[in-house]
C-alpha cells in the first residue's frame, strides 16, 4: 500500500474509534435519562395519588361546611329567628 492510503486508513480508524467512544458516551447518557424517567414516573404517580386524596378531602370539607350552614340556618328558624322579620309560621 502506498503511504497516502495507509495514512487515510489510519485516519478512518481514528475516526471510527472516536465515533465508538462518542456512541458509548451517548449510550450511557440515554441509560441515565431512562433511569431518571422511571424515577419521575414513580414520583408522578405519588403526586397524582396525593392530589386525588386532597380533592376527595376538599369535597368532604365543602359538604361539612354546607351542612353546618344549613343546620345553623334551620336552628335559627326554629328558635324564632324569623320573628324579627314579622314572619309567622
Amino acid at each position: 500500500m502506498s503511504d497516502k492510503l495507509i495514512y487515510q486508513v489510519d485516519q478512518l480508524e481514528e475516526k471510527l474509534a472516536r465515533l465508538h467512544s462518542e456512541f458509548d458516551e451517548l449510550n450511557k447518557q440515554v441509560t441515565k435519562v431512562e433511569k431518571n424517567l422511571i424515577t419521575l414516573k414513580g414520583e408522578t404517580q405519588v403526586v397524582e395519588k396525593a392530589v386525588t386524596s386532597i380533592n376527595s378531602n376538599t369535597g368532604w370539607v365543602v359538604k361539612v361546611i354546607l351542612a353546618g350552614f344549613i343546620t345553623a340556618f334551620t336552628a335559627w328558624i326554629v328558635s324564632g329567628g324569623l320573628s324579627s322579620f314579622n314572619v309567622n309560621l
